[in-house]
């Protein structure tokens, strides 16, 4: 019994001192000047102590923080290893990655360089959104050539992370080249994580989208309802890839010219969008403006 007591009394001690994310910061930015204080800054070991502090910043929300500790490191590696050194390439693109995009732009061209093809194909996937979002199609298509090439280098032609550099591609070129790319994504899916993965199951909902543009209703909505099935089992009913899934299938009803379902999906849509991010979001405004706009028929 006197045993037991102890045992308890231990265990109390310790959770009474665990450290909390302030003790944490305090002993990275301890390690980091007792490294540059032995060591000098041209010294990997010093590097590697402040790459440690900005990941820990980065996976405690810091953001601020980390980026300006995280562009020290990028510093201490050109020191220690050089401008083009894989490591220095590394780091570039954990900076670039929670970077703003003006200032993540010139970060992912310098890791694009890396000899590592799976960092060059995420680099050049992220110029490839970055590009998009500034409104490049030209750039941003450009960019994804590039990362489905350097993927294929990487994992292999028939791998998952191909068929997902391969659907970015195909959903933003003209769709007679967009439709067979997204169409052999989803073939390699099926074939390397089966039917029921919910990435199978988002590719063969970006297919359902390009077949409903092409008028292709009734193969678009075949395609909507196994995904949304796939999403409901995987993810959960409320997940937000539920919601854009039947989103899209509502749309697909209306145009087959029945808008009591399409109306009906697209409320449930909202609904689940209302409830991931809240009745403000952009998600959530543009599901009520779709739905107002199939309420109030064609104009």
């Amino acid at each position: 019994m006197l045993v037991i007591v102890i045992a308890l009394l231990m265990s109390a001690r310790l959770l009474l001192f665990q450290p909390n994310g302030a003790d944490f910061r305090r002993i990275f930015e301890e390690g980091l000047a007792r490294r540059i204080q032995q060591y000098g800054i041209e010294d990997a070991r010093t590097a590697q102590a402040s790459r440690d502090l900005g990941m820990f910043l980065k996976q405690a929300g810091n953001i601020e923080d980390a980026r300006g500790v995280l562009l020290q490191t990028l510093r201490y590696d050109e020191s220690a290893f050089g401008a083009k050194a894989l490591q220095t390439l590394q780091d570039a693109a954990e900076l670039a990655a929670i970077s703003l995009p003006s200032q993540a732009e010139p970060l992912w061209m310098r890791a694009a360089q890396s000899p590592e093809a799976s960092l060059a194909a995420t680099a050049f996937d992220a110029l490839a959104a970055l590009r998009g979002a500034a409104g490049d199609t030209t750039g941003a298509v450009n960019f994804y050539r590039k990362a489905l090439a350097a993927e294929q280098t990487a994992s292999g032609a028939r791998s998952p992370q191909v068929a997902v550099r391969m659907s970015a591609l195909g959903m933003v070129v003209k769709p007679a080249e967009g439709m067979p790319l997204v169409l052999r994504a989803l073939e390699i899916e099926r074939d390397a994580l089966g039917p029921g993965h919910p990435q199978t199951a988002t590719t063969a909902a970006n297919l359902a989208g390009m077949l409903l543009n092409a008028g292709k209703i009734d193969g678009a909505i075949v395609l909507l309802e196994r995904a949304i099935t796939v999403f409901e089992v995987t993810l959960g009913k409320d997940h937000p890839r539920v919601a854009t899934a039947t989103s899209i299938l509502g749309t697909a009803y209306n145009k087959k010219g029945d808008p009591a379902r399409a109306v009906a999906l697209l409320r449930h849509a909202l609904a689940i969008d209302e409830k991931a991010y809240g009745a403000d979001h952009e998600q959530t405004v543009a599901d009520r403006k779709h739905l107002v706009e199939v309420l109030n028929g064609p104009q």
